[in-house]
């Protein structure tokens, strides 16, 4: 995990978003899941990524139909039952990833982003726990450097991660 870390540390804030929704992407295939609010969550998240207005990415996922769940995850309650068949985990993921995107989105970025790198990692040590395979984090390092546009990386469309 070492080598991971240090990749995550050297990865610009956008593109620690895209690596924590692509292994979401991934959980929610491999879970079979396809709740309409969740896949609308991550389409919102992904604007984090790709869109050079962040403060309209705040705001958009705020609109989401899945509020609730991120509601109840964040104050430690049970997923809403109306959630049912949504793993634990994959709650959990989604506040985290939501988490990156917020994390230096209204102050300076200082170091190497604690604020962003902390629910990183619980991204992937929870999809791990899970078995879902996670892409290496040294691609994402590479393509989006922390050091480009203050830590944040410039804006670009997902497909720009691919790793498969």
């Amino acid at each position: 995990m070492d080598e991971k870390l240090h990749q995550i540390r050297r990865t610009a804030i956008r593109g620690r978003v895209a690596l924590a929704l692509t292994c979401l992407e991934r959980a929610l295939q491999q879970y079979d899941v396809h709740d309409e609010r969740v896949v609308e969550l991550v389409e919102v998240l992904w604007r984090f990524v790709e869109e050079r207005d962040l403060a309209e990415a705040d705001r958009a996922w705020r609109e989401t139909r899945a509020t609730d769940l991120l509601d109840a995850v964040d104050r430690g309650e049970p997923i809403p039952e109306t959630y049912r068949g949504l793993p634990e985990f994959l709650a959990r993921v989604l506040l985290e990833a939501l988490e990156i995107g917020l994390g230096n989105l209204y102050a300076g970025v200082a170091g190497y982003s604690q604020g962003t790198f902390e629910p990183t990692v619980k991204v992937l040590e929870l999809c791990e726990r899970h078995g879902v395979p996670i892409p290496d984090p040294g691609v994402f390092a590479t393509r989006m450097p922390f050091s480009e546009a203050r830590g944040w990386g410039k804006p670009v469309p997902r497909s720009f991660f691919s790793t498969d």
